[in-house]
């Protein structure tokens, strides 16, 4: 594998720390198809905690529909005191009066041009480190005539 795509699969986990999540503003509602992120309340952790077990804290997902109550493709659960957990898009409906605040993912313009930066930096790097550039690395001086031809001869 070359080093050029090495780096490429090495940087790409920075491409997805371009996205942030941001509160959205109170009455309003991300369209449908956005990712959000839902914090569930202390009451909704006790009525949710037979679907998706005690201590949830966040559901990250695709919004399908907000009225009345949040439906969405879920693909991480976030837990008190444990790990996240990834599901594959399954559907949920969370009743408005279980969350507590409303986030929505975001394209954040101070982390892309991080991660920009250091991916150029990095090929870059290799691009210098395996003269893939072609530096000319030789002298700066004429060259030199080759010697006259030589004879095979033996004289009489």
């Amino acid at each position: 594998m070359s080093k050029l795509l090495l780096v490429a699969l090495g940087c790409a986990p920075l491409l997805a720390g371009c996205y942030t999540y941001v509160p959205v503003s109170a009455g309003v509602t991300p369209p449908s198809g956005e990712p959000v992120a839902l914090d569930i309340t202390d009451a909704g952790r006790v009525s949710l905690s037979e679907r998706f077990g005690p201590g949830l804290t966040r559901v990250e997902g695709r919004l399908t529909n907000a009225t009345p109550d949040y439906s969405l493709s879920v693909h991480r659960v976030t837990f008190i005191g444990a790990p996240s957990s990834r599901w594959s898009g399954e559907m949920v409906n969370i009743d408005r009066s279980l969350v507590g605040s409303v986030w929505q993912r975001k394209l954040s313009r101070g982390r892309t041009a991080l991660a920009v930066g250091a991916v150029t930096l990095a090929v870059g790097a290799i691009f210098i480190g395996t003269d893939l550039v072609g530096f000319f690395q030789g002298s700066n001086s004429p060259p030199t005539d080759p010697p006259g031809p030589v004879s095979n001869r033996v004289g009489h």
